[in-house]
């Protein structure tokens, strides 16, 4: 059995045709998730924050608000559901726009 090897171009197209399955989104979870926890935020909130940043945060906050609302099987669904969030895909939609005047 050989490895299969695919370059990160090819890796970002196949997650393009895999991002139509759900509202344009890659899932239902990403899609709820977004939807009802992060729908309307400010990309201005994460400013200074990269992509990964931003997904590490916003998955750290909707497990605190899980373990606050929820214990026993509902936290286990809970969590269970947010295991499917691509909390990546989130995080582009929240990047800020980089400011063409702001030098380095």
């Amino acid at each position: 059995m050989s490895d299969v090897k695919i370059s990160f171009k090819e890796f970002l197209a196949e997650q393009e045709t895999i991002k139509e399955d759900y509202n344009g989104w890659t899932n239902y979870a990403t899609w709820r998730v977004n939807l009802e926890i992060f729908y309307g935020r400010d990309p201005e909130d994460y400013k200074g924050m990269d992509q990964s940043d931003i997904a590490d945060s916003m998955k750290d906050e909707v497990e605190e608000v899980i373990d606050m609302d929820s214990s026993g099987i509902a936290n286990d669904y809970a969590r269970a559901f947010i295991s499917d969030v691509n909390w990546w895909e989130i995080a582009e939609h929240y990047l800020p726009e980089e400011d063409e005047d702001e030098e380095d």
